[in-house]
Parts: C-alpha cells; sequence; structure tokens
C-alpha cells in the first residue's frame, strides 16, 4: 500500500468556540485550519481537517510543506512533541462535500474521528476530525494502565 496525502486548504481563521474550547484559547484566536485528503494507493481513504493555536505555534502556516510531516515541524521547530490522545469516534452519514471527497454515496456510514493530541503537561496541541467510510478501516483502541 502507498500512503499519501494532498493539502486542499491551508487557511488562517478566527478560532470557532468549539475549536477554541479544545485548544484552550480564547474564541476568535488566530489557528491554522488544515483540510487534507489522505489516500492509499491513490484512493481516497481520509477527509481530515486540522486545528492548531497560532499564538502557541507562530508562524505554522508558512512552515506547513507538502511532503513534510507536521508532527515533525512540531518537534524540530516548536520542540513539541504529542505524548497522549483523546479520540471521541461516532457514524454519520456522508454529507455530499464529504461523498464527493471520498469517493462514496451521500449517506454511506462514515467514522468522525475527533481526536486531541495533547503535548507535555496534557498541554493541547491540535485537534483533528476525519471523516472515512466505515467499511474501508478497522478500528482498534488500545488503554495503557
Amino acid at each position: 500500500m502507498i500512503p499519501n496525502s494532498r493539502i486542499l486548504r491551508s487557511e488562517v481563521i478566527p478560532a470557532p468556540k468549539d475549536v477554541a474550547g479544545h485548544l484552550l484559547i480564547d474564541e476568535g484566536s488566530p489557528v491554522l485550519e488544515l483540510v487534507r485528503l489522505m489516500n492509499v494507493n491513490d484512493r481516497p481513504l481520509f477527509y481530515g481537517t486540522a486545528h492548531y493555536s497560532l499564538i502557541r505555534f507562530q508562524d505554522l502556516e508558512k512552515k506547513i510543506a507538502r511532503d513534510e510531516s507536521t508532527y515533525k515541524i512540531l518537534l524540530e521547530d516548536y520542540h513539541t512533541e504529542i505524548v497522549s490522545n483523546d479520540i471521541i469516534i461516532d457514524v454519520i452519514g456522508a454529507t455530499k462535500n464529504y461523498a464527493e471527497f471520498l469517493e462514496c454515496d451521500i449517506g454511506a456510514n462514515l467514522f468522525r474521528i475527533l481526536k486531541i493530541a495533547f503535548g507535555a503537561n496534557d498541554q493541547p496541541v491540535h485537534l483533528s476530525t476525519f471523516m472515512c467510510e466505515t467499511n474501508k478501516v478497522n478500528l482498534t483502541v488500545h488503554r495503557a494502565k
């Protein structure tokens, strides 16, 4: 299997209330909204939207490159390593927009995976939401003691 991803949109926006709440920043603070389509063997698998605080990670929007890992940039430029995640998974019906990107039927069952990634001291690093057809992945949850 050959994975790749494509940035569909990279934009600085004011943090909506829900994003601000998860990132523990003020509503309206500048955040980078990064929308990607992740493929395997040139077929869409995940449609994802990530939000990063630009107060905490100044100029991150200028450092995002097509082929470089965002986590690598966070580690090397901001000395921030992801140490844990909170993940919330539910199932929704594919909207027209999601169906187009994921090449599935409108109304198809999608996993909506909300992930809050944390660095040291439980400080939120980013909020991501991924959409994927339920019939294309298996999810395994492992909980350390």
